[in-house]
């Protein structure tokens, strides 16, 4: 996407995307609008009333952010230091549930922004086989 673009998450919240490196985890281009009124109406569409940020809404959200800045630590460090992709998907997960615990929907959240993180600033996407490896460990975990 060259020119900026707005989606709808799926909570129907309407945000600038920032995706470059990898693509949005909201969806394709059928999923983004060129301006936020465009956004706003499809997200009344999809949830049937606009949604506003709410307290709990924000503090999950800074809660992920800073999770998130804590894994992108955990991947350079650990990157750095020679471990295995597995070891460093085991490290990152470890963190996420020792900080969250069952919350799946703030882990998966914290994994967005910890993409977001090092595409943006390390100009990498996160490893495949890294996503590969936590997706492993999370469905390990959910059975």
């Amino acid at each position: 996407m060259s020119e900026k673009k707005y989606h709808v998450t799926t909570i129907g919240q309407v945000g600038a995307c920032s995706a470059t490196v990898r693509s949005c985890p909201y969806g394709g281009e059928d999923r983004h609008f060129d301006n936020p009124r465009d956004a706003h109406a499809a997200a009344m569409l999809q949830h049937g009333a606009p949604v506003k940020a709410d307290a709990v809404f924000m503090e999950r959200r800074r809660k992920s952010a800073q999770a998130a800045r804590a894994c992108v630590q955990i991947f350079l460090d650990s990157g750095s230091a020679g471990a295995s992709e597995k070891q460093i998907a085991s490290a990152i997960y470890e963190h996420l549930r020792e900080r969250f615990g069952d919350d799946e929907q703030l882990i998966s959240l914290s994994r967005v922004h910890m993409n977001g993180i090092v595409s943006e600033r390390y100009n990498v996407a996160l490893n495949e086989s890294v996503q590969a490896e936590i997706n492993a460990l999370m469905s390990a975990d959910s059975r």
